[in-house]
């Protein structure tokens, strides 16, 4: 690969990134200026060690309670926390139930999160099975000096004017063309940054000042669904996600479920009905506007509700909170979603109580709607860009070069398309939302539901 001198490989990262954030957002009535490629100091963003002044700007305030950069410098002042929540028989888990325990077990597969532990010699960098957070990666193998953080952005940020970068330009190409979000596991806007996959958590070595990813087999597509085992895994999930709601109605009634026409919503709208809450107790909410298939979902939604025995749009949340300015909103969608994701959910609330809203994310894979050939998936894909089609397609090529664990081509497809696209954009459309204190809840991606081989599912429906 061609060496590419670092003024112009900045330059070319810039004017990526403002096109980019550009097709996501009309910034001109909000006078902001957008912190592209900032020289940052180390005691300023050193999250995770706690490294921080005290006196900073919100900007920095944002950034100290939500994102953090790890530099293979400062190991030694690591020190043990979560950022987002996990999902266990104990309820929904913070970083602030485990700073009340007084040390950081390792969590289970679900939720969405990322936790760091110090463990004697070692730190432990946990993250959901879903990698809803990303963790990514700098390492500079010809010094040893590697850098980590849950922000591509801020990561990028903290690296510019002391390390060498190259741009990945056809991934930036397929970001831009892209409807919504990017379909990479791996790769990033700059080659020598990589997201680590869903499947794996990192160790490092404070002593040697080296790091390690170890991959977590969690047998996705392992078990047949008209098996006795699969029809136990469903009824285990089922009575997972029920014990879940049960225990979050008995805590508060601030609990919303978005209810369509669709079979994702109506899937997860089962799972509560069969927990035996009262459904007129919480808010079922249903967009009624004539938008996209609005206007007939809401419909159906009616019918369903008519049909059971509750009211849809029924009640009002308690939204009491402290309202968030323009430009926190806009740092926190930013550092969460640039270089990955075209849409910002610009939050403008913290509510004071925690909203919790379960919804049908993820359903797409569950139906199975990505088990395709590879070639017909890249053709979908190259058909909306038919001006840089050399480009997207050598990006796929690179993306199918490292998924070398699959059986068929089906599998490579819909990995792309669940580990990468619906990865980037329910994990970090939840991010968001939790920045604004809504905890959103998926049934529809669990590690427990993603071991049937729905795979076998899809291909017998499609045949009969």
């Amino acid at each position: 690969m061609k060496k590419i001198k670092k003024k112009s490989i900045i330059n070319k990262i810039f004017y990526y990134k403002c096109i980019i954030l550009l097709s996501i957002i009309f910034l001109n009535n909000f006078n902001v200026k957008i912190p592209i490629n900032n020289k940052i100091s180390n005691n300023k963003y050193s999250i995770a060690s706690s490294l921080l002044e005290e006196n900073t700007n919100n900007r920095n305030e944002l950034i100290k309670n939500n994102f953090f950069i790890i530099d293979s410098n400062n190991l030694e002042k690591i020190q043990s926390i979560m950022y987002g929540f996990s999902i266990s028989k104990k309820g929904l888990l913070t970083n602030n139930y485990y700073r009340m325990l007084g040390h950081y077990e390792e969590p289970g597969p679900d939720g969405m999160y990322i936790m760091i532990r110090k463990i004697g010699e070692e730190i432990k960098i946990h993250q959901d099975f879903y990698g809803s957070l990303g963790l990514y990666i700098y390492e500079n193998k010809n010094t040893g000096f590697f850098s980590i953080s849950n922000s591509f952005l801020l990561l990028e940020e903290y690296l510019v004017g002391k390390q060498n970068f190259t741009l990945n330009k056809e991934f930036s190409d397929n970001l831009i063309i892209s409807d919504l979000c990017s379909p990479s596991i791996y790769e990033t806007m700059v080659n020598e940054i990589i997201l680590i996959p869903p499947n794996s958590f990192i160790v490092l070595n404070i002593k040697k000042k080296t790091f390690k990813i170890h991959y977590i087999d969690y047998k996705e597509n392992s078990i047949p669904f008209e098996s006795q085992e699969g029809l136990k895994l469903i009824d285990k999930w089922v009575d997972k996600w029920g014990y879940i709601f049960r225990s979050l109605k008995r805590q508060t009634n601030n609990i919303m479920i978005d209810l369509s026409g669709g079979f994702d919503s109506r899937t997860v709208l089962t799972i509560l009905l069969n927990s035996g809450i009262n459904m007129n107790e919480i808010l079922v909410n249903s967009i009624n506007d004539t938008l996209h298939t609005h206007e007939e979902d809401f419909k159906i939604a009616i019918n369903i509700s008519k049909k059971i025995g509750f009211k849809v749009n029924n009640l009002r949340l308690d939204k009491n909170g402290t309202k968030l300015n323009t430009k926190d909103s806009i740092f926190l969608s930013i550092y969460t979603k640039l270089g990955f994701h075209k849409e910002l959910y610009l939050e403008t609330m913290f509510y004071s109580k925690p909203i919790f809203s379960i919804t049908g994310y993820g359903g797409e894979d569950i139906r199975g709607l990505h088990h395709i050939p590879i070639k017909k998936y890249i053709n979908e894909i190259c058909s909306s860009a038919k001006k840089i089609n050399g480009h997207i397609e050598e990006f796929y090529k690179s993306l199918l070069k490292r998924n070398k664990r699959f059986n068929n081509d089906h599998e490579i497809a819909a990995d792309l398309y669940y580990k990468g696209r619906v990865r980037h954009h329910f994990g970090k459309a939840s991010l968001e939302s939790f920045y604004a204190n809504i905890y959103k809840l998926y049934p529809l991606i669990d590690s427990d539901i993603n071991k049937l081989n729905l795979i076998i599912m899809k291909s017998q429906i499609m045949a009969s």
